[in-house]
């Protein structure tokens, strides 16, 4: 499943990275992402970034709106959490948050101050459990990262 992911973005990145490299949002990070007035009708996200031809959903800001994770699913083959920063005034390609990839992953939701992640996962959630079942699971930030997925009580 990792090796489906790295080559997965690896095709996204090759594919759009290169055009992506040259627009820059120094003003208003969420700018790349979020229009300046709402429309009425639905429209793709971030076409060929974040929208590509997988299924992205559940997405969700920090509230600086420098990172924004969400989830990417293909059927049932896969679910992970992703995420771009912003930095440089340009936002970085999407990786699979480090503590997601090896089991189904899915709904990220930040904590109002951004520090602690919620997210559903089918990973086991003790020593005698084999994963499979859907449970809320929360992270806290670690330095630069995250720490170690703990099961919601």
């Amino acid at each position: 499943m990792r090796r489906f992911l790295w080559v997965v973005g690896f095709m996204v990145s090759g594919l759009f990275g290169t055009s992506l490299c040259a627009q820059r949002y120094d003003a208003n990070p969420s700018a790349f992402f979020l229009p300046d007035e709402a429309s009425e009708t639905a429209k793709i996200m971030a076409s060929g970034f974040i929208s590509t031809g997988l299924d992205e959903l559940s997405g969700v800001f920090t509230p600086d709106y420098k990172e924004f994770y969400y989830t990417v699913s293909h059927r049932n083959e896969f679910s992970a959490l992703l995420y771009t920063r912003y930095e440089g005034g340009i936002w970085r390609y999407p990786e699979v948050v480090e503590f997601s990839g090896r089991y189904p992953d899915a709904d990220p939701f930040l904590s109002p101050c951004g520090e602690v992640l919620y997210f559903s996962s089918q990973r086991p959630a003790g020593e005698n459990d084999s994963g499979g079942v859907w449970n809320i699971w929360q992270v806290k930030r670690d330095g630069g990262g995250w720490g170690i997925p703990a099961c919601w009580p």
